[in-house]
């Protein structure tokens, strides 16, 4: 009856001891566990974070666009109403120079008071025309693009 007792103490000490160390390989396993989880939660935040920079900064590259869209509608506005008024120029200026030296040669205006007022007068016109031909190059639209 000794020996089966001690038997059955061994025995239960054996299971005892598998049991623990089942329950310390269960206890490395979850830790192990709860650590990737939180990497993988952490990951997530991360990600979370990062998306929500990138929906901030297409929301700024959209609302940059718009305005830039603005103003190449404004600026188009503004080609076109100078070359409207280029155009018009362009008319007024032809038949001036020729009228007003038929003009001058009709009442005989002495010579040295004609070249006075084209001198007077010529350059300034030529001069805005300049610009004007200047600013339709500069603002000139590629073909296309209006």
């Amino acid at each position: 009856a000794v020996v089966s007792t001690q038997s059955k103490q061994w025995y239960q000490r054996r299971v005892h001891g598998e049991a623990r160390a089942a329950v310390n390989e269960m206890t490395a396993i979850n830790t192990k566990a709860m650590t990737e989880k939180r990497a993988a939660e952490s990951e997530v935040h991360t990600l979370h974070a990062e998306i929500d920079d990138m929906l901030l900064q297409a929301k700024n590259a959209e609302e940059k666009a718009k305005k830039a869209i603005i103003d190449a509608s404004r600026l188009a506005d503004e080609l076109r109403t100078e070359q409207d008024h280029v155009n018009c120029q362009e008319k007024n200026r032809g038949p001036w120079k020729p009228n007003l030296q038929n003009w001058m040669l009709s009442t005989r205006m002495p010579m040295k008071l004609q070249q006075e007022m084209e001198e007077q007068h010529w350059p300034n016109w030529k001069a805005a025309l300049e610009n004007l031909s200047w600013k339709l190059e500069v603002f000139k639209p590629k073909q296309g693009t209006i």
